[in-house]
């Protein structure tokens, strides 16, 4: 299997690789760290938010403002984020159950890392490109920046993200035979 994975999904494709080593061809992280690092205050909020009941009184609102200013950037303003999160429904609760789980998450080296590629914006807020580069230098992998891409490399780059992958994958299907 070829895994594709974005952000905080990738902390699954990790896990996927970790336990099933022998099924992965291949993984692709698109603005994923090997570890999240947020400014020290926002993250003593973000863990206080994660570890108590606080999301619950939380307004949408003041969650979808936090996401946003976080993860907007160029071709993403954060007004406009803003809104589509808000579109998304409870933002508290994905903030709660999506984004800061991924606080505690760290990417160990596997013992079997697959063929991987680690490609990230040079504009994202969230992820820093130095965090990128070490994931890729932990699996082993290729670090491709994407010039003024933000977080969201999937839909606010993809004249260069698809076919960088499709052409990674076809790399890989070629190596192994396949």
């Amino acid at each position: 299997v070829h895994l594709v994975s974005w952000s905080d999904a990738g902390t699954g494709a990790v896990e996927f690789c970790r336990r099933w080593p022998d099924s992965v061809r291949s993984c692709v992280f698109l603005g994923m760290p090997w570890q999240y690092r947020l400014p020290i205050g926002l993250s003593q909020l973000a863990r206080l938010y994660l570890r108590t009941p606080l999301f619950r009184a939380t307004p949408n609102v003041l969650a979808g403002v936090l996401i946003a200013a976080l993860m907007g950037g160029k071709k993403i303003p954060s007004r406009s984020l803003y809104g589509q999160l808000r579109a998304l429904g409870p933002v508290s609760r994905y903030l709660r159950y999506s984004i800061l789980p991924c606080l505690d998450y760290t990417v160990h080296e596997l013992s079997k890392p697959p063929k991987t590629l680690v490609m990230g914006g040079d504009g994202d807020r969230f992820v820093t490109e130095e965090s990128m580069r070490h994931l890729a230098n932990m699996m082993g992998a290729e670090f491709v920046p994407v010039p003024s891409g933000d977080h969201f490399l999937p839909w606010t780059s993809p004249d260069m993200v698809t076919p960088r992958v499709a052409e990674f994958i076809r790399e890989v299907d070629r190596e192994t035979g396949t």
